[in-house]
């Protein structure tokens, strides 16, 4: 699929995964459009902690670490990381550091929060 909409056009420069983890939206089972998408030269943005993952969810079963494994070129969110995923995101070297996003707006209302204050 990646492939055939690059054939049609050289306006596409990279794709945006985004779901709630919570309700079936898992990182893994998209992993080959994802990376038919990187080995395709185009740019890869996560959304990601977005929501946050059950306490007993441990780590090789977050998605949140999945993607925090495949280090995307960009990722969005981020707003309900474990202390392990901080860890991970900031040991990353100046050269293999990871944009995140902040998307406050998009957070107020798919939280739906009361008001700015109560943002993550």
């Amino acid at each position: 699929m990646v492939r055939s909409l690059m054939k049609s056009t050289d306006m596409i420069v990279g794709i945006d995964f985004s779901g709630n983890p919570i309700s079936g939206g898992d990182f893994a089972h998209f992993m080959s459009v994802i990376k038919s998408a990187r080995e395709s030269s185009l740019n890869v943005t996560v959304h990601a902690a977005e929501v946050a993952e059950p306490e007993d969810t441990i780590e090789i079963h977050s998605d949140t670490s999945k993607v925090l494994q495949f280090k995307p070129d960009r990722i969005g969110h981020l707003l309900f990381l474990k202390e392990y995923q901080y860890d991970k995101l900031f040991s990353y070297k100046d050269v293999d550091a990871i944009p995140v996003e902040i998307a406050p707006t998009s957070n107020y209302f798919a939280l739906g929060l009361e008001n700015s204050e109560n943002h993550p």
